[in-house]
């Protein structure tokens, strides 16, 4: 079974690497919002939460609700 933190990198990998959203006349780009998470952390965060750290990566929100939960202190979008 591959642990959740391994996935996590994958996920900020991939969305470090993220070209621009494709999109078409008919159809505006959707954008996750961006939420932080640390390389030891359990929970997804707002930029200006006092619990992140000098670690804290970017990571989209639907990447980061599959891996951790949302911080309880700031809120993040859900």
């Amino acid at each position: 079974m591959v642990r959740k933190s391994l996935l996590l990198a994958i996920c900020l990998a991939l969305f470090a690497g993220a070209s621009a959203t494709s999109f078409t006349v008919d159809s505006p780009p959707q954008q996750d919002p961006v939420v932080y998470v640390t390389k030891i952390g359990k929970k997804y965060h707002r930029n200006e939460c006092r619990y992140l750290d000098h670690s804290k990566r970017a990571v989209n929100l639907a990447c980061a609700r599959q891996f951790v939960d949302p911080c309880k202190v700031c809120q993040p979008p859900q």
